[in-house]
């Protein structure tokens, strides 16, 4: 079953679009600010966001950054009162795929909601387990149950291994900055979580070290990529 993470600080519209989703067969998760969207979004399988704009910690257009930094694909619905042409365009060249002007009706929220489901596969009424696995070269990695799997060979994965694993792999071949990351396991940008970020990705690296066409890259100055040399 999809899961919509929805972004508003007002309190009745977040129950009542909350409530409606339910209804029609949707999971829910709701955040009244930024820092709490950030964090749900990293601890649960989010397949679509409702981003209001005007909220209390940070607007939707850097939540929205940060979740793309985490999810590149992930379709994002701005709901906002702001009806100005320069808002609309940020909003979609922060990666929006719809953006609906309050006030509206909840029916028009469902079909807009039905329409981006037809154009990204992965957003489907039914998960499966094929779901939660990413072919990586010649491991598979699933990170439902926290393993990789090479030559029948299981390794088992800490929480923090496959977190950090499985958001390098979503944005494999692409640069994710050092803060996103440090946000996103440890919602921590101190010293400390820096030196633990480079004790799991070496032990990640180990574990990786059967297939040489896989390299977690350290790009000074910016952040870490997963790169798939599929050339090799």
């Amino acid at each position: 079953m999809n899961k919509i993470l929805i972004i508003e600080d007002d309190l009745n519209l977040g129950k009542l679009i909350s409530t409606y989703l339910k209804e029609i067969g949707y999971l829910i998760v709701w955040a009244t600010n930024g820092k709490e969207a950030f964090r749900l979004f990293n601890a649960e399988n989010i397949d679509l966001c409702i981003v209001d704009i005007g909220l209390p910690d940070k607007d939707g257009f850097e939540i929205v950054r940060d979740i793309k930094q985490i999810d590149r694909e992930v379709p994002i619905i701005f709901l906002t009162a702001r009806n100005q042409i320069n808002d609309k365009i940020t909003a979609f060249q922060t990666g929006a795929d719809d953006y609906i002007c309050k006030p509206f009706l909840m029916k028009e929220l469902e079909l807009r909601i039905q329409a981006i489901s037809k154009r990204f596969k992965s957003f489907s009424i039914t998960n499966s387990v094929s779901n939660h696995e990413i072919i990586l070269g010649k491991y598979t990695f699933n990170f439902a149950v926290r393993t990789l799997t090479i030559d029948g060979k299981k390794i088992k994965l800490s929480h923090i291994d496959c977190e950090l694993l499985k958001l390098l792999c979503i944005n494999c071949n692409s640069i994710v900055k050092k803060d996103i990351i440090l946000k996103a396991i440890w919602d921590d940008a101190d010293f400390i979580s820096s030196r633990r970020l480079s004790v799991y990705l070496n032990r990640i690296r180990k574990y990786l070290n059967q297939d040489a066409t896989i390299e977690i890259q350290n790009v000074y100055g910016s952040g870490y990529k997963l790169q798939l040399n599929t050339n090799h």
